[in-house]
């Protein structure tokens, strides 16, 4: 599936191949950030007409995507100025659910809840194929079971020790 190897290049539109001759567009924002767009098609589009559709997701993706040009460039394209703004996503410890951190950039972050994740993505950086399979499961209607996989999840509550008994001399 890959092809010529490509450089990162802010603004430029590649198909995102989702099998079978069918093929969705995705924008590359700022490295690694890409802006997936609701769109299934067979056939070559004009960048003018991909950047038009709505947005599905932004999503950090691993560099192989584009590098070994398993999603091919199609053209340069602006980026509107609302993919310019940089958007809030989450982390989760998994030995300490309770510790849930936001963040726009990966590295400063704040205190969160589980329900200041709704609506917002993992922050994560998605290996092309499981990035495919979202648009797939979009597409059909289903849920990704890479995204079910990564949504926050409350954490239990603790269970407050007894003080311990004093022993008697």
């Amino acid at each position: 599936m890959g092809g010529k190897r490509q450089q990162w290049s802010r603004g430029a539109v590649v198909a995102v191949p989702l099998g079978d001759g069918i093929h969705s567009y995705a924008q590359m924002l700022d490295f690694p950030e890409y802006a997936f767009f609701d769109c299934r098609t067979n056939d070559e589009l004009p960048t003018a007409d991909i950047i038009a559709q709505p947005v599905l997701f932004r999503l950090w993706v691993t560099v192989s995507a584009h590098s070994t040009g398993r999603w091919k460039k199609v053209g340069p394209a602006e980026v509107s100025v609302t993919l310019q703004k940089p958007v809030l996503r989450y982390n989760q410890d998994p030995l300490q659910p309770e510790d849930i951190r936001l963040t726009f950039d990966g590295a400063n972050e704040t205190l969160g809840t589980v329900e200041d994740c709704e609506g917002l993505e993992c922050a994560a950086v998605w290996e092309a194929e499981h990035v495919e399979d979202r648009l797939r499961s979009h597409f059909a209607g289903i849920p990704c079971e890479w995204t079910l996989s990564m949504r926050p999840v409350v954490a239990a509550p603790t269970k407050a020790k007894a003080p311990k008994a004093k022993k008697k001399h």
